[in-house]
């Protein structure tokens, strides 16, 4: 019987859980060689590790660059994740804590649990509303609200009302089950939703901001020419 390895403890790039992983396939390659010694010369190797969370059975691909002349434990091993790529699962910019904190616990659940992952959503839509103070007695009112001032345009109120209706299917057993097919609509749609509402304004700030720091420095030069 085979002893199971483990990587380090790592972040799941698919449902955020952090925790070591099984090491399930490896592969390495030469590229490049060090003298150690006096005509004795090493391999700097780069290996490749999938790795297996426990927690959602998605897999993962690590990178890391090893040299036996230098190099004796993995403490200062700099390990890269190549897949999945950390651009997927980022949280848009510009969230209020409580709504970072809401959708960061929904992605944590979504390679395990999709009716979860769509009630959770919902949960994010509904802080959503709160946040931008819309009015109505329900969701939809709210949607429509937001969207009659502005606040989100004529063209994303089905997109958000398509986001409503796919967490009242994981909220009811009644209407059916979500499955890991709808996971990537979902994760659209509110990113299309919040990227709209909160990440433009946040980097048009920013962008405001850093301007207005660089015409400062521009008569700050000026003025000792």
């Amino acid at each position: 019987m085979v002893d199971k390895k483990f990587s380090l403890k790592i972040q799941c790039g698919h449902c955020l859980n952090n925790t070591p992983m099984e090491i399930v396939a490896e592969f390495h390659r030469v590229i490049d060689t060090v003298e150690s010694h006096p005509n004795d010369y090493d391999n700097v190797s780069k290996y490749y590790e999938v790795l297996q969370c426990p927690a959602c059975s998605d897999i993962s691909l690590q990178a890391y660059i090893w040299c036996d002349a230098y190099m004796e434990t993995h403490d200062d091993t700099i390990f890269e994740i190549l897949y999945p790529n950390k651009e997927v699962n980022d949280i848009p910019l510009g969230l209020p804590d409580n709504i970072n904190k809401a959708l960061t616990a929904a992605q944590k659940v979504k390679s395990i649990d999709a009716n979860a992952f769509g009630v959770l959503m919902r949960r994010v839509l509904e802080m959503v509303c709160i946040d931008r103070e819309a009015k109505g007695r329900n969701l939809a009112d709210q949607l429509q609200d937001l969207a009659e001032k502005n606040e989100i345009p004529n063209k994303l109120v089905m997109v958000t009302k398509s986001l409503k209706n796919l967490g009242n299917i994981g909220a009811h057993p009644a209407l059916g089950d979500l499955t890991r097919e709808e996971i990537p609509i979902l994760n659209a749609l509110s990113n299309a939703i919040l990227e709209y509402v909160y990440t433009a304004p946040f980097l048009a700030d920013q962008a405001a901001e850093r301007v207005e720091k660089l015409k400062i420095k521009r008569k700050s030069k000026e003025t000792t020419q």
